[in-house]
C-alpha cells in the first residue's frame, strides 16, 4: 500500500476515532459547566444554522455525497431493546459463556483489542471513555460525508466531512480542546471565512483539518475542502445567496425532493466514481456504481434518498420510477393461470388482522405462563425436580421474568410492525404459445421494489454481463430495460436433444420497470409483458373472459386467482405430449413395444377426452378478502355442456349430513352421475388403444372372460355413482379408557378419522363389490384362518399371527363388511389394528378408516346419535343451509385442535415423569405427581385453547344462467371482526 493510501486510510480511522472521542468529551459528567451549557443548548431553540441543508455546504461538484439523519433516534430505539435484555437470563448465559476471551475466535480476539485500543486513545486524549451513545447522541443527528474530485485530473480525490454539533456550547468546548491539545495546532493562516481553522500532524498518515462554524464541524485530509465549505456557511449565514452547491443540482433535486429535515437518508454518486483512484483495491466499486447506471440514461449523475411517510418508509430516486399502472394492465390477455396481491395501507392492514392479534395477545397461556416464569419459589422447585441438582443457576431462575417481559415487548413491535409497514403486492401469470404445433408454456412472477433495490439489482447484473462468460443479453426500450439468457451460449456443448428440450422450453429473462421486477420463463411472454409496459398490446382488463368473471366479485380484494382450466391443462400436457408421440413414432417399428405404445396412446386418448370435458368450465375466479368470505365464481359454456356427456346433477337436498357424526370437521361434497362421462372416457381409451380386441390383447386376456371383481369394479362402482359424492374427516369418539398409553396402535386409534362416500343407483350391487374386494383382501393376508393361528400362538406353540378378520352384517336398508388388518408389535401378544369398513346405508356407501366413524352409521334401531347436521343447526340456527344444493363444503377449524387433544393426552403421564426426574431412584411424594399432573393437564389445555378460532365455515354453489357462485355462512370470530369476541368459547 502506497504512502497516499496510508494517508486516506488513516485519516479516515482518525476521523472515526475523533468522532467517537468528541462525543464522549461532549458528554463528560465530571465538568460541571459543560453539562449545564450543554443542558442549556439542549433546551433552548436551535440557532438559525441548525435549519442549513448539507448539501448546501458541498460543491456541485462533489463525486460522492452521502448523508444520515436521526440516527440518534434509532439508536434510542435500539438502547432500551438493550435495557431490556440486560437483566434476562439469556444475557446472563452469554456474558459468562464470554467471560473467557481465549474461547472466543482469533477474528473476534483481535477486533475486540483494537476496540479496545481506540477507547484507550481517547481516554488520553479527552480525558473520557466514551460510549456508543455519547457517538450517535452527537454524530447521529446530522452527519454528511463527500467526496471531492482532484484540483486536477492526476490528483487524488478529496474527502470532506460536516457534522452537526448539538449547538453552540458544544462548538465552543470542541474549540477550546482543540487548543489544548500538543498534536493539535492553528493552522496557516489560524481562521478561514472569520471560524477558526485547525491542522493536525498524523506522521506518516498525513495530516487533518478541522474547521469550526458555528454548530458544524468540519474535517478534511486538505485544507481547501475545509475552507471553501466554511466560506458556503459564511455566505450563507450572512443572508447571501449561494450558487455552484450540490443543493442546485438538478439530478440532486429529483432524487432528494423532500424537505431536507424530513431526510433520513441521502446518496448522490456521479458517473465514473473515483474510489480506483483512491485505491486500487475498490476499482470494482468503481465498476459496479458504473453499472447501475444503465438506469439513469444520459444523466450524469444518480441520487436517492429516504424518508418516512404515513404508510412507512419511502425510497426516491432520479431516475424515473412510477407504479400507477396495475398488476392487471400489465397480465397479458389470454393468460391461462392468474394470481395477484393487492398492497394494503397501515390502515387496511389493522383493520384486517388488528383484532385477530389483540384475540391471540388475550389467550389465557401467556398469562399463566408469565405468572409461573415470575414466581421464583415455585419455578425454583418445578426445575428442581425436574433437572440434576445446580444445572440451573439461581441467577437464572431469577432472571426468567425479564425472558418474559422481552418475548412479549418483541411480539408486540412484530405485531406493531406487521400492522404499520403495509404489504407488498406481487403479481404471477401463465401463458402458452405455440412453437412448431407443440403448445409451450410460459411464466412470469412480478414483485414491486424500492428504486434503490433495482438500482443494485441493475448494477448486478450488468456487472455479471461484464465479467461473466457472454450468457447475458441486454435490451433497453421505453421506460424499462430487460435481461436475458442466451440460451444458444448456454446449451454450447450440450448434446442435440438436450438442446431441442431446453431450446423449446426454458427462455428466461428479467425485466426491470414501473418500480416492478419481471422473473420471466419465455421470450414471448416476455416480448408481451414489455409491450404492456410501453402501453401497448392487449392486457388482461381487456379480456372478455376474464372482465366476465370479475364481474360481481366485491372490491378491496386481498388475493386474486384467475384461471382457465382446460387451456391450463392443454399447456401443460403439450410439450411432454410432443415428447412422448415423438417417442412413438420412433419405436413404432419395434414390435416387442407395440403392446406398451398402444397403452401409452389409449391414455393419451383419455387425457384428451378429459380436457375437452373440462373446457365446458371457461373460468374460474376466486378473490379473498380480510375479515369477509371468499368470493368464487365458475363460468360455464352452455353450448359445449350440451355436446357433452352429462356429470354435474341439479341441487337436491343433502343427505349426507344427516349421516355422518357430529364430530366431522371437514366435508366436501357434490352431485354427481359418472355413467355417461366414464363410458365416453373408454371409448376415447379404447379408440386410442385400438379396439376392444386389441385392449384385451394388450391385457394378455386373450378372449378369456375378465376378472369378475375388477369387472364389477368398473361397472358398479365407477359407472353407478349417481347423487351425493366426495370426503370427510371426522374426530374419533369413544375411545375404550386402555387406549390412553402412547403405543402406535393408541396415537392411530386417535387419528383422525377419514371417510369417502358416494351415492348410487344400486347401492346393493355396490356394497356387494366392496365385500367382494375386501373379502379378496382378507383371503390373501390369511394363508389359514386367523383365529386357528391365534389359537397356536395362544398355546405356545407359534409366533404371533400377522393376519386379518372380517366380519360383515346386513339389515334392511343397512350393510357393512369391516376388515381388520392385524399386525403383532412383538412377541407379548400386543397387536396393531388397521381397520378398513364399507357401510352401505339407505342409496350411500361409506368407506372409512374410522371405527367411530362406522359405530356411528351402523347404529341400533331406535337410537339417535347427534349428527353433522345437528351441529350446524346449532351453530348456524335454524337454517344454516339452502333446501337444495348441487356442491357443498363444511369446514369447522376446532376439529383440528380436538383431534389434537387426543394426540396430547396420552402424553401428560409421561411429561408428569419426565418433570420429576430431580428425584431419581426415589419414589416422588404423591401430592408432587398429583400436582405434576394438574400442571400438565392444564399445559395441554392452554396450548389446545391457543390454536382454537370457534369458527366453522359452510359453503354452497348457486347456479345462475352460465354462472356458478359459491356462497358462504362462517360463524364465530373472522380474522376483522370484534376484538372482543371470545374464540373457541
Amino acid at each position: 500500500m502506497n504512502s497516499g493510501t496510508t494517508s486516506w486510510v488513516g485519516m479516515t480511522g482518525l476521523v472515526i476515532a475523533l468522532a467517537v472521542g468528541a462525543g464522549a468529551y461532549f458528554y463528560l459528567r465530571d465538568v460541571k459547566e459543560s453539562v449545564e451549557e450543554l443542558a442549556k443548548d439542549a433546551t433552548t431553540p436551535p440557532p438559525p444554522e441548525l435549519n442549513l441543508a448539507a448539501p448546501q455546504l458541498f460543491p456541485a461538484e462533489t463525486s460522492l455525497f452521502l448523508a444520515v439523519h436521526g440516527i440518534d433516534k434509532s439508536w434510542d430505539v435500539f438502547e432500551a431493546w438493550q435495557k431490556r435484555f440486560e437483566p434476562t437470563a439469556i444475557a446472563y448465559l452469554i456474558n459468562m459463556s464470554l467471560q473467557d476471551p481465549s474461547a472466543l475466535p482469533p477474528q473476534v480476539q483481535g477486533g475486540l483489542d483494537v476496540f479496545e485500543h481506540s477507547l484507550e486513545e481517547m481516554e488520553a486524549r479527552f480525558g473520557y471513555r466514551p460510549t456508543t451513545r455519547d457517538f450517535f447522541q452527537t454524530y447521529g443527528k446530522y452527519t454528511a460525508v463527500g467526496v471531492l474530485p482532484g484540483e486536477t485530473p492526476e490528483k487524488k480525490p478529496r474527502f470532506l466531512a460536516v457534522v452537526r454539533l448539538p449547538g453552540k456550547a458544544a462548538s465552543d468546548l470542541f474549540e477550546t480542546r482543540l487548543s489544548e491539545h500538543s498534536s493539535v495546532q492553528l493552522s496557516d493562516p489560524p481562521a478561514a471565512h472569520g471560524f477558526p481553522l485547525f491542522e493536525e500532524e498524523r506522521g506518516g498518515m498525513g495530516k487533518l483539518y478541522y474547521g469550526i462554524g458555528r454548530s458544524f464541524l468540519f474535517l478534511g485530509p486538505e485544507s481547501g475542502p475545509v475552507v471553501e465549505a466554511l466560506g458556503r456557511l459564511r455566505k450563507l449565514l450572512d443572508g447571501e445567496k449561494v450558487s455552484g452547491t450540490l443543493a442546485d443540482d438538478p439530478i440532486f433535486q429529483r432524487g432528494v425532493p423532500d424537505p431536507w429535515e424530513n431526510v433520513r437518508f441521502a446518496f448522490h454518486v456521479q458517473r465514473n466514481a473515483p474510489f480506483g483512484d483512491w485505491m486500487e483495491q475498490l476499482r470494482q466499486l468503481d465498476d459496479y456504481i458504473e453499472s447501475g447506471f444503465v438506469l439513469a440514461g444520459d444523466d450524469p449523475a444518480i441520487a436517492f434518498s429516504s424518508v418516512e411517510t404515513d404508510e412507512g418508509w419511502k425510497v426516491r430516486s432520479s431516475f424515473p420510477f412510477d407504479r400507477s399502472k396495475e398488476w392487471i394492465d400489465l397480465v397479458p390477455a389470454g393468460s391461462e393461470r392468474v394470481i395477484l396481491t393487492a398492497t394494503l395501507s397501515r390502515k387496511e392492514l389493522r383493520e384486517a388482522w388488528g383484532p385477530a392479534f389483540e384475540r391471540f395477545e388475550e389467550r389465557a397461556i401467556w398469562k399463566e405462563l408469565g405468572a409461573l416464569l415470575r414466581d421464583d419459589a415455585r419455578l425454583s422447585k418445578l426445575l428442581e425436580e425436574a433437572l440434576p441438582p445446580g444445572l440451573v443457576p439461581p441467577e437464572v431462575v431469577s432472571r426468567l421474568k425479564h425472558d418474559v417481559d422481552l418475548v412479549a415487548a418483541v411480539w408486540d413491535s412484530m405485531s406493531e410492525s406487521a400492522m404499520t409497514s403495509g404489504s407488498m403486492s406481487l403479481g404471477m401469470a401463465n401463458k402458452s404459445y405455440e412453437r412448431d404445433g407443440v403448445l409451450v408454456p410460459q411464466g412470469v412472477v412480478g414483485i414491486e421494489v424500492d428504486p434503490l433495490s433495482v438500482y443494485h439489482l441493475a448494477a448486478c447484473l450488468e456487472m455479471g454481463r461484464a465479467y461473466g462468460p457472454g450468457f447475458l443479453r441486454f435490451e433497453t426500450f421505453e421506460g424499462g430495460m430487460s435481461w436475458s439468457v442466451d440460451m444458444e451460449n448456454v446449451m454450447a456443448g450440450m448434446p442435440p436433444e438436450a438442446q431441442a428440450q431446453m431450446a423449446s422450453i426454458v427462455d428466461p429473462a428479467l425485466v426491470l420497470s414501473s418500480g416492478r421486477v419481471f422473473l420471466v420463463f419465455g421470450a414471448e411472454l416476455r416480448d408481451e409483458i414489455v409491450q404492456l409496459l410501453t402501453g401497448k398490446g392487449t392486457s388482461l382488463r381487456a379480456d372478455e373472459l376474464f372482465t366476465a368473471a370479475v364481474d360481481g366479485a366485491p372490491e378491496g380484494w386481498t388475493f386474486l386467482d384467475y384461471q382457465r382450466p382446460a387451456a391450463l391443462l392443454r399447456a401443460n400436457l403439450s410439450s411432454s405430449r410432443s415428447l412422448v408421440d415423438k417417442s412413438l413414432s420412433e419405436m413404432a417399428g419395434a414390435t416387442d413395444l407395440s403392446e406398451g405404445l398402444d397403452l401409452v396412446r389409449g391414455i393419451f386418448g383419455c387425457v384428451d377426452r378429459f380436457t375437452t370435458f373440462l373446457s365446458q368450465v371457461k373460468a374460474v375466479l376466486t378473490t379473498t378478502y380480510p375479515g369477509r368470505p371468499a368470493y368464487t365464481v365458475t363460468l360455464m359454456d352452455p353450448e359445449i355442456e350440451k355436446s357433452l356427456p352429462a356429470f354435474a346433477m341439479s341441487p337436491s337436498v343433502p343427505k349426507v349430513i344427516d349421516l355422518l357424526p357430529d364430530t366431522t370437521w371437514f366435508l366436501v361434497s357434490m352431485r354427481i352421475k359418472t355413467a355417461e362421462i366414464v363410458d365416453d372416457l373408454e371409448k376415447a381409451f379404447l379408440e386410442g388403444v385400438g379396439g376392444q380386441e386389441r385392449w384385451d390383447a394388450v391385457r394378455g386376456v386373450n378372449g378369456e372372460p375378465p376378472d369378475e371383481v375388477l369387472g364389477r369394479a368398473y361397472d358398479i362402482l365407477l359407472r353407478g355413482i349417481e347423487g351425493e359424492a366426495g370426503v370427510a374427516v371426522a374426530v374419533p369418539s369413544g375411545l375404550p379408557p386402555e387406549q390412553m398409553g402412547l403405543t402406535l396402535p393408541d396415537l392411530i386409534a386417535r387419528a383422525p378419522e377419514f371417510v369417502v362416500f358416494a351415492e348410487y343407483a344400486d347401492a346393493e350391487a355396490a356394497f356387494s363389490v366392496w365385500d367382494s374386494i375386501l373379502g379378496k383382501l382378507g383371503e390373501s393376508l390369511n394363508s389359514t384362518p386367523f383365529d386357528e393361528r391365534m389359537a397356536e400362538f395362544q398355546e405356545g406353540l407359534a409366533p404371533p399371527p400377522t393376519g386379518a378378520r372380517l366380519s360383515r352384517n346386513s339389515a334392511e336398508g343397512l350393510s357393512h363388511v369391516a376388515l381388520e388388518i392385524m399386525v403383532p408389535q412383538g412377541f407379548m401378544g400386543q397387536y396393531m389394528t388397521y381397520t378398513i369398513s364399507c357401510i352401505r346405508k339407505g342409496s350411500h356407501l361409506f368407506l372409512t378408516n374410522g371405527v367411530s366413524v362406522l359405530s356411528h352409521l351402523i347404529e341400533k334401531e331406535g337410537q339417535t346419535l347427534p349428527t353433522l347436521r345437528a351441529r350446524l343447526t346449532k351453530t348456524f340456527g335454524t337454517n344454516p343451509l339452502p333446501a337444495e344444493v348441487a356442491n357443498l363444503s363444511v369446514i369447522r377449524s376446532d376439529g383440528i385442535v380436538d383431534n389434537l387433544h387426543l394426540l396430547l393426552e396420552p402424553m401428560i403421564p409421561i411429561l408428569s415423569m419426565v418433570s420429576m426426574q430431580g428425584y431419581g431412584m426415589e419414589e416422588p411424594p404423591p401430592d408432587r405427581v398429583e400436582a405434576h399432573m394438574k400442571g400438565w393437564t392444564r399445559a395441554v389445555e392452554l396450548i389446545e385453547d391457543l390454536f382454537r378460532t370457534g369458527t366453522t365455515t359452510a359453503g354452497w354453489s348457486v347456479r345462475t344462467g352460465d354462472r356458478i357462485q359459491w356462497n358462504w355462512n362462517t360463524s364465530g370470530p373472522s380474522p376483522g371482526s370484534d376484538p372482543d369476541a371470545k374464540a373457541g368459547k
